[in-house]
């Protein structure tokens, strides 16, 4: 799981980056959010749906998914901070 979210940050960081270079900043930073954090969120809230079909007793804190998600806020937060550098440095260039 944790390689999955660091291509998931790459990836929101990448398409941030095209973004706001064709588009703008608010597009990119809601792109960014919803690949850094929905996407992490999907997959907990899907093995909660499944393991609770199944009657299954699941503790969030020793799922590795939900440990995931947890660090997906930080990594959003930084890839925010990364778009606002990127903007500054673009809009001081010009």
């Amino acid at each position: 799981m944790r390689d999955v979210l660091w291509i998931m940050t790459v990836v929101a960081f990448l398409v941030t980056l095209a973004v706001v270079w064709f588009g703008g900043f608010l597009v990119a930073f809601l792109l960014a959010n919803a690949i850094i954090i929905i996407c992490p969120l999907a997959i907990v809230f899907t093995t909660i749906v499944f393991a609770d079909q199944r009657g299954q007793m699941l503790d969030l804190n020793s799922n590795p998914l939900y440990n995931a998600l947890k660090k997906a806020w930080l990594l959003s937060t930084l890839s925010a901070a990364l778009v606002w550098i990127v903007i500054f440095t673009s809009a001081s260039i010009n």
